[in-house]
């Protein structure tokens, strides 16, 4: 009995949660000295951040606090956004920060509820785990390169229709007007086709590091991603990929916590030193403000506040749900085509940002109050919670086979619920995102395996 106890201490889920427990006391004194000297609300406001933490550690429980699941990331990517962001509150923003943290106390219930019991079916990832070997080397090759190739036709043609001036300088130079050109233009759904191959190609060149050992294929598709990026005005373009593929390659190895360790903080660094000095020189340069940065535009929280202390709340009843069904429809064939959230909210609050070219995000939970005032918080919880769970089926099965497949479909997907509580620009396509994610990891599925003979 004694040695079951023991080992039951030095288990990976004992050992997981002890790391939990002590950040959250961390968590909790750093909160509490960013509101040592705040207004009266702050007291409320850390007791909403202690309880937000209380709560994360049962969601995460529902999932053996494995990092890597997508409830992981999420709690992780969520819990040191608002230690970063609001431990430096002051009276500023008055009742406002409280009533923040009421409405992420809600997202986090509707997370619990789906988790916890369990709510709706995760039978749609089954087609995705149905086919087993991999095709031959030079099948997958042949396919990566196919990709590669369409690719780079997609992006020469954007920028032709887009640039009178194909010189590489002038293409980073001008990367925003390119940008605000292809969407004028009724050119954005190209550029989802672009994605598209993008996801399947890069999906072939890892399966060919991973399973066959050959390296070339993924270096020639990093470097063609970051020219794209800068020319097309996208940092997505190359850093979202380059994100995936370390979750991809942590999948798949077994000591995934020291590869984390040793690629996460280099690249944390350069996306954010590269976006900020990429946004600089497309946005202007001399025009940009000096203390302009990256966390300018995805302050999502602080950005809300802003919006809440100037004009209070306001609800649309639905209406970005709505028009995200439309983002697919070129603006050429359907010029009223409503705009997306951020780029709405941007117009609505922060008129001065266009100055400078940019939309700022208001994140899923701002949109989801914006739609169905508090319900909209639990709503869109729950929704983030299937979808964790519909990742975390596809990650367990990607760990069991072994699968080189599954681990790119994975890190394609997981990204998905966190990004939903950052970006509302995709949050506020967050059913035709869901939808696309499927389909494009279906044909991933498909191109790159075949059925398993019985």
């Amino acid at each position: 009995m004694t040695q079951t106890k023991a080992s039951s201490y030095l288990s990976p889920d004992f050992g997981r949660a002890s790391i939990i427990a002590l950040s959250v006391c961390a968590y909790a004194i750093w909160i509490a000295t960013g509101f040592a000297e705040s207004d009266a609300g702050g007291i409320v406001t850390v007791l909403c951040a202690v309880a937000s933490v209380l709560i994360s550690a049962v969601i995460l429980s529902t999932q053996h606090f494995n990092p890597l699941s997508p409830v992981g990331m999420l709690l992780l990517f969520t819990q040191l956004y608002f230690a970063a962001r609001f431990s430096f509150a002051t009276a500023r923003f008055g009742g406002w920060h409280t009533f923040v943290f009421v409405c992420y106390l809600l997202y986090l219930l509707g997370i619990l509820i789906v988790l916890q019991a369990r709510l709706f079916g995760v039978s749609l990832v089954r087609p995705l785990t149905s086919r087993f070997e991999l095709r031959s080397a030079k099948t997958v090759y042949v396919m990566t390169f196919l990709c590669l190739l369409v690719y780079v036709a997609i992006v020469f043609c954007l920028l032709k229709a887009t640039n009178d001036d194909l010189s590489p300088l002038t293409l980073v130079l001008s990367s925003l007007a390119t940008r605000l050109a292809i969407a004028e233009q009724g050119l954005s759904a190209v550029l989802l086709l672009s994605s598209a191959f993008s996801t399947i190609g890069l999906s072939g060149a890892f399966i060919l590091t991973q399973h066959y050992k050959r390296k070339t294929p993924l270096v020639l598709w990093v470097i063609t991603l970051a020219l794209a990026s800068m020319a097309l005005g996208s940092r997505g373009q190359l850093v979202i990929p380059l994100l995936q593929l370390v979750i991809a390659a942590a999948v798949c190895a077994r000591s995934y916590l020291k590869l984390l360790i040793w690629t996460a903080p280099p690249l944390t660094v350069f996306t954010v030193v590269f976006s900020t000095w990429f946004l600089s020189v497309r946005e202007g340069g001399a025009d940009t403000p000096d203390d302009y940065s990256i966390f300018d535009r995805f302050d999502a929280y602080r950005n809300w506040l802003e919006a809440l202390s100037f004009n209070g709340t306001q609800f649309s009843f639905g209406e970005s749900i709505g028009s995200a069904m439309a983002q697919v429809v070129p603006r050429s064939v359907f010029p009223e085509k409503p705009f997306y959230f951020s780029t709405e909210m941007t117009r609505r609050f922060f008129n001065d940002a266009f100055q400078i070219g940019i939309n700022l995000d208001f994140g899923g939970i701002a949109e989801s109050f914006y739609n169905f005032h508090f319900i909209g918080p639990v709503l869109f919880g729950a929704f983030t919670g299937w979808l964790c769970r519909l990742m975390y089926h596809v990650y367990i099965e990607a760990r069991r086979r072994s699968s080189p497949v599954l681990a790119i479909v994975y890190a394609q997907g997981m990204l998905l619920p966190a990004s939903f509580f950052f970006v509302s620009w995709i949050n506020s396509n967050l059913i035709f995102v869901t939808v696309g994610y499927y389909i494009f990891s279906f044909i991933t599925v498909n191109v790159f395996c075949v059925r398993k003979e019985a």
